[in-house]
């Protein structure tokens, strides 16, 4: 920002905001605040005051005897300090969070009172036993202690959160995501063990100092208490390490080397850098240009002399270009300028990093499977930081087995987070339990990306022309948003009916792009070849008589009628005059029933998908892709007309270069969540 503000001779106001830092002054210089507008509070400050507890642990024990060894001092600290008020105990582990609660629930045994913690009545009690879904949350609720962590449903969760904010149950047992996410404060917290399992090194690593001090930050309730205490349990080795920087404050240092390329190349993209030089020069505003200077070390930098420091941030340059440069995502000129190209545009839009471009530059091909698609997507550098946990890899081998496609056939060991990614998403599209709670929350996670990851895909392979690997990706996207395969039947993702697949020994319903329609032996008295685009455009006693000869369910018949008839079916007009290099399209809505926000029926997706479609010209002879363009509906004038939807417009304009013009060729428009499309031959 000050680089921009550079730039362009405007002025911006920065705020800062941290934890405790050792190094406030030098991040205040980078910021250009001035001495008058650097505060540094010190923990007196607090609302509540802070008491602080640092106790030492045997370094000579495995790591789960080390936590066993963890629950009686945490337990005698909890009659000490918290005999009646609010405790939050932070595990590393979902696991942790499980023996954690036995544990105590043991040592409350032993007592005159075991269910010394629990704070309501019988049949509130029994009440949220009834609703809760994990067995060990059941048990331990008896006692007053609650469990949460991302492994638990949203529902067992809820009843936990909601039990402990209204003092109905004294502990709660959590992992270190409820210190960032959710705001219940506590009268003393003890961090139990700073470790945690990193499946990318395949052994146990120390949290980071931010984590222990957001966790800490807990302890102490404005308008209830007039102090809070904080109590970290840690290895002896590592109780100095805490002593000192708890208080005096961990210095920041930057990242930025270790992603400089992706940065470099989304300012590349920008056009803000056009040269090395260039590069060097926007280096030198940040916050790494001035933490090499003064700890050289940290960086790895051997001669911290200038000459040395300047050699060392060219070598970081010239690494970043020439890794882009591999990736496919740099023009390099001869008089020096740097450029990029459409696929950094692609990477840098999307937020991908350029080793996801350079993997699908590398396997996309023409008629590429479905299989090969999704291969693709789940091999994005983005799962990297999906997390595998201890003992997850004999999970995913059960899984595979029962998997379309086995992880196996990834080529990578079974503890990679590509792999699980590849069988979460197969899951996810046979609609079949996960073996383990963990699993629901990573499947969102997962979720999350691939929809973006899809879109990049889907842009990558439109630049290197392969029209059926794009309908084959969209395929594969609308899939991923209904949650079945490309051989389910469309209509079976209804309300009320279930998926049927073809038989494994059954000649393939699909044409090459895996989108035509069930025949009508697999839905008795169904006429053959129905899609959805006829279902959306049945009226009436048409309808209701199509319901009937699905046997959709009693229930969910009213549900399929309206959902029917929001389906977004269309008419298409094409304004376009042979040898005329622009082509526009415009969708017509036919169905009275589309909701007013284009809201797309995808109940299995967990995030809301608004109305979206592919407009696209090829030539299929060459598998040829020409242009693509994407639309979405807008209503005019704000709202809709009289009529229902006459005056929704969507609208695509498609520019055609000259070589192309003459040929005969196909349009295609696609809906990107439901398997509904229109196609026509016109003449360019």
């Amino acid at each position: 920002m000050n680089f921009v503000s550079a730039k362009t001779s405007r002025p911006v106001r920065l705020l800062g905001l941290s934890t405790a830092v050792a190094n406030a002054n030098d991040m205040a210089s980078w910021l250009k605040v001035r001495d008058s507008g650097l505060f540094n509070f010190p923990s007196s400050v607090r609302p509540v005051p802070l008491e602080m507890y640092i106790d030492g642990f045997a370094d000579n024990m495995g790591f789960c005897p080390l936590m066993k060894s963890m629950n009686k001092p945490a337990y005698l600290a909890i009659k000490t300090h918290s005999p009646t008020k609010p405790v939050l105990i932070f595990v590393a582990s979902r696991r942790q969070t499980r023996l954690t609660a036995l544990d105590i629930i043991h040592l409350c045994g032993m007592e005159d009172n075991p269910r010394r913690f629990l704070k309501m009545d019988e049949d509130e009690l029994q009440q949220a036993i009834s609703l809760a879904k994990d067995e060990t949350l059941k048990l331990s609720l008896q006692f007053g202690i609650g469990l949460h962590h991302a492994g638990l449903v949203d529902s067992d969760r809820r009843i936990s959160h909601e039990l402990f904010a209204s003092n109905k149950i004294q502990i709660l047992i959590a992992t270190s995501t409820l210190a960032w996410g959710v705001n219940l404060p506590a009268h003393l917290v003890i961090v139990k063990g700073t470790q945690f399992f990193d499946a990318k090194i395949e052994a146990y690593k120390d949290m980071d100092l931010t984590d222990v001090l957001q966790m800490m930050g807990r302890a102490g309730r404005p308008a209830f208490d007039t102090s809070g205490i904080a109590m970290v349990f840690t290895k002896e080795s590592t109780k100095p390490f805490y002593k000192y920087f708890l208080n005096s404050g961990f210095p920041v240092e930057s990242s930025l080397h270790k992603v400089i390329d992706d940065h470099l190349g989304a300012e590349i993209t920008a056009r803000t850098i056009k040269s090395r030089q260039e590069a060097l020069d926007f280096l030198t505003w940040t916050f790494l240009f001035r933490r090499i200077h003064f700890n050289p070390t940290y960086y790895g930098i051997e001669d911290p002399s200038d000459e040395g420091i300047n050699k060392w941030l060219v070598n970081l340059v010239d690494g970043a270009i020439n890794n882009l440069d591999t990736s496919g995502c740099l023009n390099m000129y001869q008089d020096g300028r740097l450029g990029p190209t459409e696929f950094l545009k692609v990477s840098s839009y999307y937020y991908m990093s350029h080793k996801t471009m350079r993997h699908f530059l590398r396997h996309m091909k023409p008629r590429a499977a479905f299989k090969e698609c999704l291969q693709w997507i789940c091999s994005a550098i983005e799962y990297d930081e999906l997390p595998v946990r201890h003992n997850e890899d004999l999970v995913n081998i059960e899984m595979s087995k029962e998997m379309r496609f086995p992880g196996e056939e990834m080529g990578l060991v079974m503890w990679d987070p590509h792999v699980k990614a590849y069988l979460l998403i197969q899951a996810f599209l046979s609609r079949v339990d996960l073996p383990i709670a963990d699993y629901i929350q990573d499947t969102w996670t997962v979720l999350d990306q691939t929809l973006r990851i899809l879109q990049a895909a889907i842009d990558t392979v439109t630049i290197l022309g392969h029209l059926s690997t794009v309908m084959t990706l969209i395929r594969l996207m609308q899939c991923i948003k209904q949650a079945c395969w490309f051989d389910d039947d469309p209509i079976s993702t209804l309300p009320g009916l279930d998926l049927k697949k073809l038989p494994s020994n059954h000649p393939s319903r699909t044409s090459e792009d895996g989108m035509a329609s069930l025949r009508d032996e697999y839905f008795d008295g169904v006429d053959k070849l129905t899609t959805l685009d006829q279902v959306g455009r049945m009226k009436g006693d048409k309808l209701e008589g199509f319901v009937k000869r699905l046997n959709v369910n009693r229930a969910y018949q009213k549900e399929f009628l309206r959902v029917a008839k929001s389906l977004p079916v269309a008419d298409i007009n094409v304004d376009h005059a042979q040898g005329n290099p622009t082509v526009t399209v415009n969708l017509v809505h036919k169905n009275p029933g589309m909701t007013k926000d284009f809201k797309m029926y995808t109940p299995k997706f967990h995030k809301v998908q608004k109305e979206s479609w592919f407009v696209i010209i090829g030539d299929v002879e060459k598998d040829e892709i020409i242009a693509l363009s994407r639309c979405s509906p807008r209503a005019a004038n704000g709202g809709r007309g009289r009529g229902g939807n006459s005056d929704v417009s969507i609208k695509a304009t498609l520019n055609i270069e000259a070589k192309y013009l003459g040929r005969e060729v196909m349009l295609y428009c696609i809906n990107d969540a439901l398997d509904i499309r229109y196609q026509m031959e016109i003449t360019l």
